[in-house]
């Protein structure tokens, strides 16, 4: 890295670069993949919750913080830790911010296991089970 290089606008305080002058996130850093998501179409109120609370963001002032409901919200959030699996050992932050998140996140090993299966219809059932 030279000083030639631009400094990443998402992380500057870290000294991140990309690799040119470019207004693209660094996708090496948490943040720009973060904004990234933010700007894409595969959120949701759920993953807007684990987005908000890890990056220490208050509830939308319209939905709040929600859980998922079903497998789809589920996948949406799995997603979002797919992206940022720096994220995944962080998840009972989640919980301790957002009292429905709690048991989703305490169980977040075995639903992501049923979602990373394809057991849809299993973490559907498991997942509408944990918020009754």
């Amino acid at each position: 890295m030279t000083a030639t290089h631009a400094k990443c606008r998402y992380c500057k305080d870290t000294g991140m670069v990309t690799l040119a002058t470019t207004s693209q996130p660094c996708l090496d850093c948490v943040v720009g993949r973060a904004d990234m998501w933010l700007a894409g179409n595969d959120t949701g109120i759920s993953s807007q919750t684990i987005h908000d609370v890890l990056r220490g963001r208050p509830p939308c002032p319209t939905w709040g913080w929600r859980a998922p409901w079903d497998a789809d919200d589920f996948g949406r959030c799995a997603r979002l830790i797919d992206l940022i699996p720096e994220w995944e050992a962080r998840m009972h932050e989640v919980g301790d911010a957002c009292r429905e998140w709690r048991p989703i996140a305490d169980r977040w090993g075995e639903l992501k296991a049923l979602y990373d299966a394809g057991c849809i219809g299993d973490l559907d059932a498991r997942v509408r089970e944990l918020r009754s």
